[in-house]
């Protein structure tokens, strides 16, 4: 079996060679996309090195246990169509998914992998929702666009967001929650952990904190008795 691997750190890529003798290991995790190996090994802690599919979304995929093919289908106006991917796993054995609608699969051998794409494509930002909000921050606002990574960061003139969520499965819509800003129109920018970003110029405007009129004081003459 052929294996190849984006392991950067020393200790874990002695540990696959030891498993899989003749692994081939790449620098950069894009490397991976076309090799001709029966297995693809991941460091998942490694940043940028997985990631949400959107371009999948709606893919069933399934696979060969003898050949270690990794297959999807997917529906368009009744009509399925299948495709093959380049990456194996001998011994496929089964596919899971967690919470954030992220796909991993096993073998029987124990190598357990999540599925990435390995050149995601590039976020892009639509609208922003509501437009505008308190320059103290706090605000829930809702952006749509394309390729909403789970893991993405949000600016709002260059001051980062908090709370980010991608809302949907296809990855159009992403909440967030806006900083304190000073006031003014800032541009809008997202960017997706292998650092492709998308801007929306002047999107969001910071209003001033409304400041409370005191009623007028009434004057009060107290006489004693």
């Amino acid at each position: 079996m052929t294996v190849a691997a984006y392991v950067p750190d020393l200790m874990d890529r002695s540990k696959v060679a030891a498993a899989a003798p003749g692994a081939t290991f790449v620098t950069d995790p894009a490397d991976l996309a076309d090799m001709a190996a029966d297995l693809v090994v991941l460091d998942l802690s490694r940043p940028g090195a997985v990631d949400v599919i959107p371009r999948l979304a709606g893919t069933h995929f399934y696979g060969d246990y003898c050949s270690g093919r990794l297959r999807g289908a997917t529906r368009s106006s009744g009509t399925w169509t299948s495709r093959v991917f380049s990456a194996r796993a001998a011994g496929l054995t089964t596919f899971g998914e967690d919470a954030a609608g992220e796909l991993y699969l096993a073998t029987e051998n124990g190598f357990f992998a999540k599925i990435a794409d390995a050149n995601p494509a590039a976020p892009t930002v639509a609208g922003v929702s509501p437009v505008s909000g308190s320059a103290r921050g706090g605000d829930l606002v809702i952006l749509t666009g394309t390729n909403f990574s789970s893991a993405a960061t949000v600016t709002f003139g260059g001051v980062p967001a908090t709370t980010i969520a991608v809302l949907d499965p296809i990855a159009t819509r992403l909440s967030v929650v806006t900083p304190a800003h000073a006031v003014g129109a800032v541009d809008v920018v997202v960017t997706n952990p292998d650092a492709r970003g998308s801007t929306l110029s002047s999107a969001y405007s910071f209003a001033p904190v409304p400041h409370v009129t005191p009623p007028p004081r009434t004057t009060r003459t107290i006489r004693r008795p």
